[in-house]
């Protein structure tokens, strides 16, 4: 899990509310695009209220966009020290 610091210590417990159906106010959820190799951010109140056939890939949390998008270009920069390319799905594997 890819997280901003001010997240770290509890992004089990906004997962766990995720998953229950229950919004995380004022945070940020990390989710791969289901049709590119690209980060979703997402207001975890809009996840909450999505109606999709299947959940999203969660990657990681962040309080505000801000950090959420700092935790996504370090995501995307350790993907291409590893592997050469920006293919986040590839690096996660």
């Amino acid at each position: 899990m890819y997280n901003s610091p001010s997240v770290e210590p509890v992004w089990k417990y906004y997962k766990w509310r995720l998953e229950k159906g229950i919004n995380n106010a004022d945070v940020y959820v990390l989710v791969l695009n289901e049709g590119s190799d690209m980060l979703d951010i997402i207001y975890s109140d809009t996840l909450v209220n999505m109606h999709t056939a299947g959940a999203p890939v969660i990657v990681g949390f962040a309080k505000e966009y801000d950090e959420a998008l700092q935790v996504a270009a370090a995501l995307v920069c350790a993907a291409i020290k590893e592997t050469g390319s920006p293919d986040i799905k590839r690096y996660i594997g």
